[in-house]
């Protein structure tokens, strides 16, 4: 893992959004297997995974801006692109990086970029502008999320030179064990759509609850972890470019 690059002076515990924040916060979401697994036919795997990934991240662009019906179809297929990059990671004993997304953030503003479409939030105007397949749609936000208040038994950790909060949520039927940085902008909560806070059983709409940065996400899934984690962390100012259309 990229070491993080921080100086922070951290705000205020319990905001998702911290006007006086700025920096880059990139993501970086991977499927690991156990390390005991060999495999012979590895090269052939690795052209099959780089595969999956390409037509697994076209559907998740395609998804943001697709009618009922066709969401439906590419949420299927996203299933089941997933479950073929998991065979393979259990095949090859070797993880398999999936995505990855960086966020640029200045108190309430965000570009996102990465293996999915350009995104530009405004939280001052409610609404985010989704740049994909050479056009522009305006869509709405939901409102910042109320922050959960986090269990009393979670644990005091540091990762990578920052401290954090280590404790257990359940989403989508799944238990998640986060690592979160207090204090820190939560993008989740910043970049939240009215679209996904319909759907409170998400693990995106839990996260976006957290009062602070998840570090590191995971799950496990038979033998495979899921796992979101921050590879870089870099506070400092940001250019106004970011957020040009």
């Amino acid at each position: 893992m990229v070491a993080l690059a921080v100086a922070l002076v951290l705000p205020s515990l319990g905001c998702a959004i911290a006007a006086d924040w700025s920096g880059v916060i990139t993501v970086e979401e991977s499927l690991v297997g156990p390390s005991s697994v060999g495999g012979s036919d590895r090269a052939e795997l690795e052209d099959y995974s780089r595969l999956l990934r390409d037509r697994l991240q076209k559907a998740q662009q395609d998804v943001h801006n697709a009618p009922a019906t066709l969401k439906r179809i590419l949420l299927e297929d996203i299933g089941t692109y997933e479950a073929e990059l998991e065979r393979i990671v259990l095949a090859s004993g070797k993880p398999i990086q999936v995505g990855s997304s960086t966020f640029t953030i200045k108190g309430a503003r965000m570009q996102v970029t990465g293996d999915g479409p350009r995104l530009l939030v405004d939280r001052a105007h409610g609404q985010e502008v989704l740049h994909v397949g050479g056009k522009q749609e305006i869509v709405p936000l939901a409102p910042v999320p109320a922050m959960r208040e986090l269990d009393r038994d979670a644990q005091d950790v540091v990762l990578d030179g920052l401290p954090a909060k280590k404790f257990t949520i359940r989403a989508e039927g799944k238990t998640c064990t986060v690592v979160l940085a207090p204090g820190l902008p939560n993008p989740y909560a910043i970049g939240l759509l009215s679209s996904l806070a319909e759907e409170k059983e998400s693990i995106a709409s839990a996260l976006a609850t957290l009062p602070g940065l998840p570090l590191l996400v995971e799950y496990r899934s038979d033998e495979v972890t899921h796992r979101w984690q921050v590879s870089s962390l870099v506070q400092g100012a940001v250019d106004e470019a970011a957020f040009k259309d």
